[in-house]
This record gives structure tokens, sequence and C-alpha cells, in this order.
């Protein structure tokens, strides 16, 4: 699958293969971003915790993740808080 990460230093296109069923969403921002990635982000209008494991998100191939919301604003929260 690959996604567009948005963050505060530009887009990073990713492809993701989740090999591990228990990867979080926080644990994919982690490989990517580093010790920078934020504990929550938007995939659409739906607000995700990086506490989400990954195959629960709801990503999909073209998704854009983001540190703000996009669109018209956060949705319900996924995967807790």
């Amino acid at each position: 699958m690959q996604l567009v990460l948005r963050s505060r230093d530009g887009d990073h296109d990713v492809d993701v293969d989740v090999r591990n069923p228990g990867a979080t969403v926080g644990d994919l921002l982690s490989a990517v971003l580093g010790a920078h990635a934020p504990g929550i982000v938007y995939l659409d209008d739906r607000r995700i915790s990086a506490a989400c494991p990954v195959g629960e998100a709801g990503l999909y191939d073209g998704g854009m993740l983001r540190h703000q919301p996009g669109g018209n604003g956060a949705g319900a929260a996924r995967g807790g808080d």
C-alpha cells in the first residue's frame, strides 16, 4: 500500500508492507519521522491514534495522513486515545 504522510517537513511518500500484525500507526510514523512522530494523525476527516493497530486504522492505497485535520476537520476518534 502506498501512502503520503504530510508533515511539517513536507510530504513523504511511504510504501507500507506490514509484516508484524501488532504494528501500530505509531510504529509507521516513527519509521518515517523518527522522534518527531505525533501521537495523533488524520486520514481524511478521521482522527487516528498512534496506538491504533495498522490493520484497524482504515488506511488505504493513496491515502494521505496529516498532522492537522483536512477537509471538514477531525471526525470520530479511532483506536482509542
